[in-house]
């Protein structure tokens, strides 16, 4: 399975930061710049990569953390789930609160994830740990 299947998008990512959600996982979105001291190693791409925390590239120009299914079901509350489902024909990905009150589909479990917590920030039914 690809690795961007595997993390929130980067667009999802934005918002969790943008909400406060605290910047710390195991991969992140990085936008990248060359530089004359950029390694030789690693070719620019001139855009948004993936990458693993432990990859050092001088020339990030923004790091947004790209969470792991694993890392956002730590931020959701007890009692989510995430299961696929099929919804006017196609399987989604769907995030569900116990009492099936709160729902959020996406293509990936981690954006069906992160939809939810980023739903649960805007409406102040979740406190996020600082």
């Amino acid at each position: 399975m690809q690795l961007e299947k595997q993390v929130c998008s980067l667009e999802l990512a934005k918002r969790l930061k943008e909400l406060g959600v605290k910047q710390g996982s195991l991969f992140w979105w990085v936008t990248t710049k060359p530089t004359d001291v950029a390694p030789t190693t690693i070719e620019w791409k001139g855009d948004i990569e993936l990458i693993n925390e432990k990859v050092s590239l001088t020339y990030i120009t923004e790091k947004t953390s790209a969470f792991t299914v694993a890392e956002l079901s730590e931020e959701l509350p007890d009692g989510y789930a995430t299961f696929l489902t099929k919804v006017r024909g196609k399987l989604e990905w769907m995030c569900q609160d116990g009492a099936e009150e709160l729902e959020q589909f996406a293509d990936t479990e981690a954006d069906a994830r992160a939809k939810m917590l980023i739903y649960l920030i805007e409406n102040e039914l979740v406190t996020l740990t600082k």
